[in-house]
């Protein structure tokens, strides 16, 4: 009985051989076989009348065997050649077996985001004072998605970078979703936590919030109020032995006044 390794050198043989004649079907092994037929044909008949005292049958002897010689010896390089083909696509299948399961071993981070519930959420702005809604606040959030399949520990984002320079104190920790959490978290595999980044304050002429937007950081005595105007950041989540992610994100002051805060 012939082992799976045979088989498949036999199989890779074949495939081979009808890959370098052309074959798919039936009909491309008449393309490939009746050439040579009529080419014996020919030498035969030209032979019988160039010789006529020769049997013309002396002539297929020749031809069949040139023929059948050319197709073994193509069979025979390729049933050669197999073998390293089989180990090629193996060592091709074992590296590209090894990248993935390096892809989910090895811990790794995203900062993801995207419209509706919960980056993004309106909310009314009530006026302490008189005890009535001055405008909407709406709040934009960020996610850090774990891509592997091992725990992340000591994971912390941060306003890294913003563009004015008009913040004075950076890196800036970020709070995680309603302030859940302390400076560090966990993630576990394929988890993701969100994280407050700013605040919006819309329709509204409630005195220092008008105009303004809010960073939500964890920092104490550092303002989280800020002018509104085109900005540039960066955001990144850190944790114990594992590359940094970083995103950037655009708050755009568009037409009419209207705030708009997405990713890049």
């Amino acid at each position: 009985m012939l082992s799976r390794y045979t088989i498949e050198v036999l199989r890779q043989t074949g495939k081979d051989v009808k890959d370098f004649y052309g074959v798919r079907s039936l009909l491309d092994v008449g393309k490939v076989i009746f050439p040579s037929i009529f080419f014996f044909l020919a030498q035969v008949i030209l032979n019988g009348v160039a010789f006529p005292m020769n049997n013309f049958i002396d002539a297929l002897p020749v031809s069949v065997l040139s023929l059948i010689a050319g197709i073994l010896g193509t069979c025979l390089f390729f049933f050669l050649v197999a073998p390293f083909k089989i180990d090629q696509k193996q060592e091709d299948a074992i590296r590209d077996l090894e990248a993935k399961n390096r892809e989910l071993i090895e811990p790794k981070m995203e900062i993801i985001f995207e419209h509706g519930t919960p980056y993004e959420e309106s909310q009314p702005l009530h006026d302490l004072v008189i005890k009535k809604v001055r405008g909407t606040r709406k709040l934009f959030r960020g996610g850090v998605h774990n891509l592997s399949s091992r725990t992340i520990a000591g994971v912390s984002v941060v306003l890294k970078k913003s563009e004015p320079d008009i913040i004075p104190t950076l890196p800036l920790p970020l709070h995680l979703l309603h302030g859940i959490g302390g400076p560090t978290f966990e993630l576990n595999p394929d988890e993701t936590k969100h994280f407050e980044v700013i605040t919006i304050f819309e329709d509204t002429d409630t005195e220092g919030y008008k105009d303004k937007f809010a960073i939500e950081h964890t920092v104490s005595g550092v303002s989280r109020y800020n002018p509104i105007q085109n900005h540039r950041f960066r955001i990144e989540a850190s944790g114990n032995n594992v590359p940094v992610a970083h995103r950037y994100f655009c708050l755009r002051v568009g037409a009419g006044g209207k705030v708009y805060f997405e990713p890049e």
